[in-house]
């Protein structure tokens, strides 16, 4: 059994993955609540009606979408849905193996799993 602030959860082997699942899944928010963070606020000059559109040409978008503030979200979103895939691969066999789990007990476990991530 494990304890958390006087809070005593007993590890058996019906809730030991869920627990794993749990942990890895909170770890993530944590991960993203931190290092996903809101741009500020950026001023916008008005709109005149003889300012042309500025052209942007493929160095530019490349630029822009290689840019650290674009691309390390996207990265961390990236290693997430991995995170979760492995999860889902993983679990299956060794729950069938580890704790004689059937499909449909696994199958119980993902199904929680996509709620959590829905509502995440």
């Amino acid at each position: 059994s494990v304890s958390i602030f006087n809070y005593t959860i007993p590890l058996n082997p019906r809730n030991s993955a869920g627990l794993v699942l749990a942990a890895g899944e909170l770890f993530l928010f944590i991960l993203t609540s931190l290092l996903l963070q809101e741009p500020p606020p950026k001023k916008e000059k008005p709109l005149t009606e003889d300012a042309e559109p500025t052209k942007v040409g493929g160095k530019e978008l490349f630029a822009a979408v290689t840019h650290f503030d674009l691309l390390f979200p996207s990265f961390i979103m990236f290693v997430l849905i991995c995170n979760f895939t492995l999860y889902q691969v993983a679990l299956p066999p060794v729950a069938a193996d580890l704790f004689g789990w059937t499909p449909l007990e696994i199958s119980y476990l993902m199904s929680i799993q996509a709620i959590v991530i829905f509502f995440g």
